[in-house]
């Protein structure tokens, strides 16, 4: 009787070390970019913003079709396909 007792004993302290220790290493963070093994020391990375392409549609009598340069004005020009395109602004 008292080994069951005692080992269900070491089970809950080996579990409860295991969890002190990890929260006082461990990172809660989780991302793609590190290791299991890390310990969180990287930043997670941020992409930089596209530049304003500065085109517009233009051409066609009845659609816009294709993609211009419109120095000065913030606009982004994306071909839909079939001779459509549409503007966005930056």
């Amino acid at each position: 009787m008292r080994r069951p007792i005692r080992m269900l004993l070491l089970g809950v302290t080996l579990i409860v070390g295991t969890a002190i220790l990890s929260s006082l290493t461990g990172s809660s963070t989780s991302t793609p970019y590190l290791s299991a093994l890390s310990n969180g020391i990287a930043s997670q990375t941020v992409a930089a913003p596209a530049p304003c392409e500065e085109k517009a549609c233009a051409g066609g009598s009845r659609h816009n079709i294709v993609c211009a340069k419109t120095p000065g004005f913030a606009l982004k020009c994306v071909n839909l396909g079939g001779g459509i395109c549409s503007d966005q602004s930056c």
